[in-house]
């Protein structure tokens, strides 16, 4: 039974209704005009949202601008102020503008007066204020071989032009002429006017100059540091040194004539002696010992050598002398402060085979016992301040200064 309501909505015609119902599926069919108009609402739909959200943006950030403005300038509170604190801030605030370096000026032309004109009057020089003085270097610290208290005076990184002008014409004179090379050279490491490097040059050149001329069998005419004798029958190196009153002992005339031993030589043969007194200048600064031969006055250096110095400045200065029957050969020897001996042959003994003892001849060193030259066990030390006070050398150095320095002529000064 139908009701009356549903009787007068619905058609009762079922052909009637199912064209209505063909109807509504046409309108809601997907056709490829229908997808095509909802993509153009889309698009039209993001340009326009994109549009929308950038005009947002730029009246955002005009906003930030207006009302986040930066910190008013000293020239716009000056502005404020009035005309005359403008001006001011105004010279304050603005930079000034980039200046290039221009290009030399030609000089002014001179303009010449007219003949009855006054010169006008010359215009003073401006007043120069005198240069401040910048404060002195600061004295440069103690150094090994110097004591604390004594002021270290840099030197020159060069010699005098007088010395450096020697130098050069000495060392030019070593090929042709080294008797006079080794006097000029001589001259100058006696001055103490050189500098270490330069010091050192002249020392390595007269080493090299006395290997020729001094230690080698050769002799020179023209050197008065030595001379000629003709061996006799009966003769003996030790006889010839004290007959002739050589100032050294005689193993340095079998050195200087290569002699293998005191027997090695005949009779009429021809030997090379030492002729003057030899001295030792020791150098704490250059840890270096020259052993000087004066000849009636005149100095020549025959050696350089390194040397080793007191620990902590250990080694006294001034000026000394050998201490009568303190030349010895393989010594025993005491440690003075553990106390432990060594023997003569014991290879540990720190002061080696040969021993010059030292007594002083100035007032500060009189007094003073104990020190010497001698060699070492440890070579490590030569050019170091390691010793008890004492000079260290090699071994085969202090042979060479034990052979020359003698007792009671022999000067020894440290300085």
């Amino acid at each position: 039974m139908t009701l009356p309501s549903q009787s007068s909505r619905t058609p009762s015609n079922p052909s009637t209704r199912s064209a209505q119902r063909r109807a509504m599926l046409f309108l809601f069919r997907p056709t490829a005009l229908s997808i095509f108009a909802l993509a153009c609402i889309a698009v039209w739909w993001v340009v326009r949202v994109n549009s929308t959200n950038q005009v947002h943006a730029a009246v955002r950030s005009d906003l930030e601008g207006i009302t986040t403005s930066p910190p008013r300038t000293a020239l716009e509170e000056a502005l404020d102020a009035g005309p005359v604190a403008s001006q001011d801030a105004l010279s304050n605030e603005i930079e000034p503008p980039l200046t290039v370096d221009p290009e030399p000026a030609a000089p002014p032309i001179a303009l010449v007066p007219p003949p009855n004109a006054t010169p006008a009057p010359p215009t003073p020089a401006p007043a120069t204020t005198p240069p401040v003085s910048e404060p002195a270097a600061p004295v440069a610290p103690a150094r090994n071989g110097f004591s604390a208290g004594e002021s270290v005076v840099a030197k020159p990184s060069a010699p005098p032009s007088d010395a450096a002008s020697t130098l050069k014409s000495a060392l030019d004179l070593v090929a042709s002429n080294p008797i006079e090379a080794r006097k000029q050279l001589s001259v100058l490491l006696l001055s103490s006017d050189l500098t270490p490097a330069d010091a050192r040059l002249v020392a390595d050149a007269l080493n090299a100059i006395t290997q020729q001329i001094f230690f080698t069998p050769v002799f020179n005419a023209q050197d008065s540091t030595c001379s000629q004798y003709i061996i006799q029958s009966g003769d003996a190196l030790s006889k010839i040194v004290k007959r002739e009153k050589l100032a050294c002992d005689w193993r340095l005339v079998k050195r200087i004539n290569n002699l293998k031993s005191e027997s090695a030589i005949r009779e009429g043969q021809r030997l090379k002696l030492p002729r003057g007194t030899f001295h030792a200048i020791v150098h704490k600064r250059d840890y270096r010992l020259d052993l000087v031969l004066d000849k009636d006055g005149e100095r020549v250096i025959v050696a350089c050598f390194p040397v080793g110095l007191g620990s902590s400045n250990g080694t006294p200065l001034g000026k000394f002398r050998v201490r009568p029957q303190s030349k010895l050969v393989n010594p025993e020897w005491t440690h003075p402060v553990s106390g432990e001996h060594y023997a003569a042959d014991d290879p540990r003994n720190p002061i080696g085979e040969h021993w010059l003892g030292l007594e002083g001849t100035d007032a500060t060193n009189r007094e003073l016992i104990g020190y010497g030259i001698h060699g070492t066990v440890d070579p490590g030390s030569i050019g170091q301040d390691m010793s008890l006070g004492c000079v260290r050398m090699f071994d085969t150095d202090v042979a060479i200064v034990w052979e020359c320095l003698t007792e009671p002529n022999s000067t020894i000064e440290i300085k």
